[in-house]
């Protein structure tokens, strides 16, 4: 098979798909012209709801903000008269930095995913493959480098790339909220960490991430969860409606304070509670992400090859990305680029205190990321492709 040796690039871009597309994009909320989420009138007042049905039940749940250009969710949320799939209280955004360890990236000429059953990489070129890692800081906009080198890769056509990464993402951001008619109602006093009612805070408007854990599912586990993880030394939060349950520090001074730190998201499993869910099919991220990829995704163990059947073992994700548009390795490719979609790589949840209302910055998600690859060759002048 005729290889073709390519001077090789290959680093992360973080950009704002949604540039591209006409729409918000799912789960961006309304925001000011300074970026800034806007709590409406009805969500200051907590009379702004919507209705969760996830598990098969019915609550009614608190909700400060309302999704961009009228979006509105329908999983695992109802109709029911006086609420809205409008409603919200997370919001998708673009964070300020996104860490990653990546693992292996490879492409493939077959489709290497299978549900619930280890992946099949016989029909994948590597481009990257460390089985220590290496830990990439992705902010919007800036290079980062994940190997510089020569690499022999067969000429051909590649639908498929894969990524195996760790499933500890951190996630370092600040976000400022703001109400819908702040000239009235003045600056928003939202509670971080150690907060409540009765602080009678004022003006913290400004919420920022901390050197904190959570899981994606919201479980806490036991110790042999920490032990498996490496992480022993730190405390596992259960993020939920109250002082004790927010992840982020909230002030009044418009900067962070000198403990804004990277949070960490562990995404145990794919289900959405304490059942264990290895994998999860291909679906399209375009609405999420402003990226016409579909994404598949599993939990591996530490040999990055083998499906997970535990939280315990289940210390690596396996993205896989599968193009309209295959990747075309020509004779005359000279590079590639790894474009690294963070668009709504971060999901800002709040809580709303039923009792006075009063709103509490929760928790900071790691939302996944999508890929899209560009290539470079001797006759596009440096361009991209």
């Amino acid at each position: 098979m005729k290889k073709l040796l390519v001077s090789l690039f290959i680093y992360f871009v973080a950009f704002f798909a949604s540039t591209s597309v006409a729409l918000a994009l799912n789960g961006e909320c309304i925001k000011d012209t300074n970026g800034s989420i806007v709590i409406s009138d009805a969500g200051r007042a907590g009379t702004q709801l919507f209705e969760d049905t996830e598990g098969g039940g019915s609550t009614d749940v608190e909700a400060p903000f309302k999704y961009a250009d009228g979006y509105i969710e329908t999983e695992g949320v109802g109709t029911k008269t006086g609420t809205s799939g409008n409603n919200s209280n997370q919001c998708q955004n673009q964070p300020d930095e996104y860490k990653v360890t990546f693992y292996k990236v490879a492409l493939c000429r077959e489709d290497p995913y299978t549900i619930n059953v280890s992946p099949d990489f016989s029909s994948c070129t590597d481009i990257f493959n460390n089985t220590d890692g290496k830990e990439i800081n992705i902010k919007p906009d800036i290079e980062v480098n994940l190997l510089e080198g020569d690499l022999r890769i067969p000429l051909g056509n590649y639908p498929f790339l894969i990524t195996v990464v760790s499933n500890h993402l951190k996630i370092k951001h600040k976000q400022k909220y703001v109400y819908e008619n702040a000239e009235t109602h003045g600056r928003v006093p939202m509670h971080g960490r150690g907060d409540s009612f009765a602080d009678n805070l004022s003006n913290t408007d400004l919420c920022y991430t901390i050197d904190i854990v959570t899981t994606y599912t919201g479980q806490v586990y036991d110790a042999g969860f920490k032990s498996a993880h490496g992480i022993n030394s730190k405390t596992v939060v259960a993020s939920q409606g109250d002082a004790a349950g927010a992840t982020l520090e909230c002030v009044n001074t418009g900067t962070p304070g000198s403990d804004f730190a990277f949070a960490t998201e562990i995404i145990d499993h794919m289900g959405n509670d304490a059942t264990f869910v290895s994998s999860i099919n291909y679906a399209s991220t375009l609405a999420s992400t402003g990226v016409d990829v579909e994404m598949a995704g599993q939990m591996l163990r530490t040999d990055n090859a083998t499906i997970a059947d535990d939280v315990d073992n289940a210390l690596r994700i396996g993205a896989f990305f599968k193009y309209n548009s295959p990747v075309r390795i020509k004779v005359n490719t000279t590079a590639f680029k790894l474009n690294f979609a963070t668009t709504a790589g971060v999901s800002l949840d709040a809580c709303q205190n039923g009792t006075n209302d009063e709103i509490y910055a929760c928790k900071v998600g790691a939302d996944p990321f999508t890929i899209k690859v560009e290539t470079k060759t001797r006759r596009s002048r440096g361009a991209w492709n």
